[in-house]
Protein backbone atom coordinates (compact mmCIF):
# COMPACT_ATOMS: atom_id res chain seq x y z
CA UNK A 1 0.00 0.00 0.00
CA UNK A 2 1.29 3.55 -0.77
CA UNK A 3 1.16 5.30 1.95
CA UNK A 4 1.95 8.95 2.74
CA UNK A 5 5.12 8.55 4.36
CA UNK A 6 6.19 6.76 1.08
CA UNK A 7 5.19 9.05 -1.22
CA UNK A 8 6.07 11.93 0.45
CA UNK A 9 9.66 10.03 0.27
CA UNK A 10 8.90 9.50 -3.50
CA UNK A 11 8.72 13.54 -3.86
CA UNK A 12 12.10 13.84 -2.83
CA UNK A 13 13.72 11.65 -4.34
CA UNK A 14 13.89 13.09 -7.79
CA UNK A 15 16.20 12.04 -10.90
CA UNK A 16 19.29 13.13 -10.37
CA UNK A 17 20.33 12.46 -13.69
CA UNK A 18 17.30 13.96 -15.70
CA UNK A 19 17.84 16.69 -13.00
CA UNK A 20 21.46 17.36 -14.37
CA UNK A 21 20.78 17.08 -17.72
CA UNK A 22 18.24 20.07 -17.16
CA UNK A 23 20.46 21.90 -15.13
CA UNK A 24 23.39 21.92 -17.72
CA UNK A 25 20.82 23.24 -20.26
CA UNK A 26 19.72 26.01 -17.58
CA UNK A 27 23.19 26.30 -17.38
CA UNK A 28 23.93 27.01 -20.75
CA UNK A 29 22.21 30.12 -20.23
CA UNK A 30 19.32 28.49 -22.94
CA UNK A 31 16.07 28.21 -20.95
CA UNK A 32 14.42 28.63 -24.35
CA UNK A 33 15.94 25.32 -25.36
CA UNK A 34 14.39 23.76 -22.10
CA UNK A 35 10.44 25.35 -22.96
CA UNK A 36 11.39 23.96 -26.56
CA UNK A 37 12.09 20.55 -25.24
CA UNK A 38 9.27 20.01 -23.06
CA UNK A 39 7.10 21.13 -25.92
CA UNK A 40 8.52 18.91 -28.31
CA UNK A 41 8.08 16.12 -25.94
CA UNK A 42 4.98 16.41 -25.37
CA UNK A 43 3.57 17.27 -28.92
CA UNK A 44 5.74 14.94 -30.80
CA UNK A 45 4.67 11.41 -31.17
CA UNK A 46 8.30 9.98 -32.65
CA UNK A 47 10.17 7.96 -30.01
CA UNK A 48 13.47 10.40 -29.51
CA UNK A 49 12.28 13.86 -31.47
CA UNK A 50 15.16 15.31 -34.02
CA UNK A 51 17.32 18.24 -32.77
CA UNK A 52 17.30 18.09 -29.03
CA UNK A 53 20.51 19.33 -27.17
CA UNK A 54 22.75 17.08 -26.97
CA UNK A 55 22.78 16.32 -23.17
CA UNK A 56 18.84 15.24 -23.82
CA UNK A 57 20.01 12.67 -26.72
CA UNK A 58 22.71 11.61 -24.07
CA UNK A 59 20.15 11.05 -21.38
CA UNK A 60 17.52 9.08 -24.14
CA UNK A 61 20.74 6.92 -24.80
CA UNK A 62 21.27 6.15 -21.31
CA UNK A 63 18.04 5.73 -20.57
CA UNK A 64 16.14 3.78 -23.42
CA UNK A 65 16.24 0.25 -21.87
CA UNK A 66 14.89 1.40 -18.67
CA UNK A 67 11.71 2.46 -21.13
CA UNK A 68 11.22 -1.35 -22.61
CA UNK A 69 8.72 -3.40 -21.49
CA UNK A 70 7.45 -6.61 -22.75
CA UNK A 71 4.47 -7.02 -25.27
CA UNK A 72 2.44 -9.28 -22.50
CA UNK A 73 2.39 -6.49 -20.31
CA UNK A 74 1.77 -4.12 -22.68
CA UNK A 75 -1.02 -6.13 -23.59
CA UNK A 76 -2.20 -6.48 -20.17
CA UNK A 77 -2.48 -3.05 -19.86
CA UNK A 78 -4.36 -2.34 -22.79
CA UNK A 79 -7.03 -5.32 -21.86
CA UNK A 80 -7.50 -3.48 -18.91
CA UNK A 81 -8.05 -0.69 -20.11
CA UNK A 82 -10.39 -2.00 -23.26
CA UNK A 83 -12.34 -3.16 -20.03
CA UNK A 84 -12.32 -0.31 -17.59
CA UNK A 85 -11.51 2.79 -19.60
CA UNK A 86 -14.79 4.16 -19.27
CA UNK A 87 -14.96 4.20 -15.27
CA UNK A 88 -10.77 4.82 -15.04
CA UNK A 89 -11.66 8.07 -16.81
CA UNK A 90 -14.90 9.06 -14.69
CA UNK A 91 -13.17 8.54 -11.82
CA UNK A 92 -10.51 10.40 -12.50
CA UNK A 93 -13.05 13.52 -13.86
CA UNK A 94 -15.14 12.97 -11.12
CA UNK A 95 -12.52 12.30 -8.13
CA UNK A 96 -9.06 12.39 -8.87
CA UNK A 97 -8.85 15.89 -10.44
CA UNK A 98 -11.31 17.51 -7.95
CA UNK A 99 -9.56 16.13 -5.13
CA UNK A 100 -6.50 17.08 -6.12
CA UNK A 101 -7.33 20.13 -6.54
CA UNK A 102 -8.68 20.13 -3.63
CA UNK A 103 -5.09 18.79 -1.75
CA UNK A 104 -2.68 20.87 -0.58
CA UNK A 105 0.25 19.08 -2.25
CA UNK A 106 -1.92 18.76 -5.65
CA UNK A 107 -3.48 22.16 -6.08
CA UNK A 108 0.23 24.19 -5.92
CA UNK A 109 0.73 21.83 -9.67
CA UNK A 110 -2.53 23.43 -10.55
CA UNK A 111 -1.81 27.16 -8.93
CA UNK A 112 2.00 27.19 -10.62
CA UNK A 113 0.58 26.35 -13.99
CA UNK A 114 -2.85 28.12 -14.01
CA UNK A 115 -4.32 25.93 -15.69
CA UNK A 116 -7.12 25.24 -12.86
CA UNK A 117 -7.90 29.43 -12.87
CA UNK A 118 -7.48 30.20 -16.46
CA UNK A 119 -8.04 27.11 -19.03
CA UNK A 120 -9.85 24.16 -16.54
CA UNK A 121 -11.39 22.61 -19.63
CA UNK A 122 -7.52 22.24 -21.62
CA UNK A 123 -6.35 21.12 -18.00
CA UNK A 124 -9.03 18.29 -18.13
CA UNK A 125 -8.70 17.11 -21.33
CA UNK A 126 -4.76 17.02 -21.38
CA UNK A 127 -4.98 14.89 -18.39
CA UNK A 128 -7.30 12.58 -19.71
CA UNK A 129 -5.60 12.36 -23.22
CA UNK A 130 -2.72 11.22 -21.20
CA UNK A 131 -4.64 8.56 -19.45
CA UNK A 132 -5.75 7.04 -23.13
CA UNK A 133 -2.03 7.49 -24.44
CA UNK A 134 -0.67 5.69 -21.56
Amino acid sequence: MLTDAILDAARHRGDPFADAVVAAIFKDGDTPAVAKLLSTLMKDDQQQPAALPPQVEEYLAKTAMSLHRSPDSAATGEQIFAEHGPEILMLLCCYSLPSSYAAKKGVQVLHRTAYLAKRPNRRLFETAQFIVDV
